[in-house]
């Protein structure tokens, strides 16, 4: 029983030793819709949208990623916001085809938003993950 019991604790230091020389650089974080502070997923879901948050958790995954640029993250992120937003329907035309521009039309907001607003973000998340010095 000591044995194994030593054997965790050697392994928990190792893993503890590996994760502060990597700065986390494996530990990739998505949190929804929005920067931790200002979190919008509770206001998607309530005008049918939580969809989008998998484009979300997405975007922040891949500006978390070594080699990819904002400019890619962000233009992947606009085409999963349209096309989760033309899988939306509803119980008639008329109604499915105004989920679908509504969406698109916050879709583009929030794309907007980070194009112009993501490049802290990225740069934070680069660093953080041991892409660029800094």
């Amino acid at each position: 029983m000591h044995r194994i019991y030593s054997l965790c604790i050697l392994v928990l230091v190792l893993v503890g030793s590996v994760n502060s020389s990597l700065h986390y650089r494996q530990r990739r974080q998505a949190n929804g819709c929005g920067p931790g502070y200002f979190n919008i997923d509770a206001s998607l879901r309530l005008v049918g949208e939580g969809s989008l948050k998998s484009c979300c958790n997405a975007h922040d995954i891949c500006y978390d990623t070594c080699g990819r640029s904002q400019d890619s993250c962000d233009n992947a992120f606009r085409s999963c916001l349209d096309s989760t937003c033309s899988r939306l329907s509803g119980g008639f035309q008329w109604w499915g085809n105004f989920r679908v521009a509504a969406c698109k039309l916050d879709g583009r907001v929030l794309y907007e938003i980070v194009s112009a607003t993501g490049s802290v973000a990225y740069s934070s998340a680069q660093k953080a993950h041991g892409c660029i010095k800094g």
